[in-house]
């Protein structure tokens, strides 16, 4: 038997979704939005790993967020701010995530998911 585990968020999940989604909010830098997002995200999660202090995985998203709207001098209304938050809770897969783990599946193949994620999150 075969199993293949995959990471949620970036692998199955397309991290940059719910920044595409609010780009009109965002502006024209949506993109660099998103990455300076996710890349604090991260580091926020390895500062709390190194000191061993564990913090969810939202609440960092959620700082992350801030610490993005703040170094890309955006004026975000909190309606917004609240909706990025929302689609980053209902994160998009990529389009041919479905297909690809029925046809492992279809092989009798075990399918799996490793995150840092919040179980919440992953539902």
């Amino acid at each position: 038997m075969r199993a293949y585990v995959f990471d949620a968020y970036g692998t199955l999940f397309n991290l940059h979704a719910a920044a595409e989604r609010h780009r009109d909010a965002i502006g024209p830098e949506w993109q660099r939005f998103s990455h300076t997002w996710r890349t604090k995200h991260i580091e926020y999660t390895w500062h709390t790993t190194m000191v061993g202090r564990r913090a969810s995985f939202w609440l960092l998203a959620e700082r992350g967020l801030d610490y993005a709207i703040a170094a890309h001098g955006l004026s975000v209304s909190a309606a917004t701010r609240a909706d990025l938050m929302a689609a980053y809770r209902r994160m998009q897969a990529y389009p041919e995530v479905g297909e690809v783990l029925a046809a492992l599946r279809q092989r009798g193949a075990k399918v799996a998911i490793l995150s840092n994620g919040d179980p919440d999150m992953l539902a």
